[in-house]
């Protein structure tokens, strides 16, 4: 590759991260600390296009539209679909033209925690499993166990019917409880925030120790998995043949400032935009910069 063509490589990277996170920041980790009059005089550069995740009823979706100038539009996402139906009428009627919505998957984007070891113990539940169903299933085992100490008294046995509907549930308890058994033994009942130390226990991988790990602000990581490995090759963020690559190809490309909250990011772009098989484009507040928009939307 000449030196050209990196230059080339890194600005469009550059404007694309910059497009890309800068609303994400706003909207997905300050929506809920700031009020409708905060995002109104928040600085939005003209012409952009914004994505607003979990907007109820519409009203700061509407806001934010208003401010976004020719050829800026707002798109509302929320899970709950009379809040959508309601904000749909409500633009259409009163405005602006810009401002458009639709209805989320209801999933969770991160499973419930209430410390180091219930995080280690439900993320490791929730390999190829939902984080609804992991929360649902953990909701009550913390009620009853949310210690090692704890855990390993309930035992295999005890475990198993809290965690029967999450998928190989009697190799997680396996996994669970040996790990348990680990903590106490060699870490004073404490999970070590070390990443050799934590992929080293039962059930615990790279990508459960890079969640583990950025959830909890110790070292910034982007846990790759299906949605995240998906929307880094379409948009040409990243070209590994493996997550591993892919997480490594990111931790390079990501500024910093965003590094801890790029994972969730580019998981809810890919849950509820860059959909597996059929696409959002037309909602994609980066469409105008992706490689992979040709593939999906017919030219006009």
């Amino acid at each position: 590759m000449s030196d050209a063509n990196d230059i080339v490589i890194e600005a469009w990277n550059t404007v694309l991260f910059d497009k890309f996170f800068r609303f994400r920041h706003l909207v997905v980790d300050g929506l809920s600390a700031h009020s409708n009059e905060a995002l109104a005089r928040h600085p939005y550069p003209q012409g952009s296009r914004v994505l607003d995740i979990g907007c109820g009823f519409g009203d700061s979706t509407r806001l934010i539209a208003s401010r976004l100038g020719p050829g800026g539009a707002a798109v509302g996402v929320d899970c709950a679909a009379n809040f959508i139906e309601l904000a749909s009428r409500e633009a259409k009627e009163l405005g602006p033209a810009n401002a458009s919505f639709f209805v989320a998957d209801a999933q969770s984007d991160e499973v419930d925690y209430e410390s180091p070891f219930t995080l280690v113990v439900a993320v490791a539940l929730s390999a190829q499993a939902t984080d609804v169903s992991v929360n649902k299933a953990t909701a009550k085992l913390f009620d009853v166990a949310d210690t090692p100490q704890k855990m390993l008294a309930l035992g295999e046995a005890g475990l198993k019917p809290f965690i029967s509907s999450i998928g190989l549930y009697n190799t997680k308890a396996k996994n669970v409880i040996a790990l348990s058994r680990i903590l106490i033994e060699q870490y004073g009942g404490e999970v070590p925030l070390d990443r050799l130390k934590l992929q080293a226990l039962p059930g615990v991988g790279r990508k459960t120790a890079s969640v583990v790990l950025n959830e909890l602000r110790i070292e910034p990581a982007i846990a790759v998995d299906t949605h995240v490995f998906r929307v880094s090759h379409r948009l040409g963020l990243a070209d590994g043949k493996t997550p591993d690559q892919v997480e490594a190809q990111l931790m390079a490309l990501v500024p910093e400032l965003y590094l801890t909250r790029a994972h969730h990011w580019l998981i809810l772009h890919g849950r509820y935009v860059c959909t597996a098989r059929r696409p959002q484009c037309e909602a994609c507040p980066v469409a105008d910069l992706c490689p992979s928009r040709h593939l999906f939307v017919s030219p006009r």
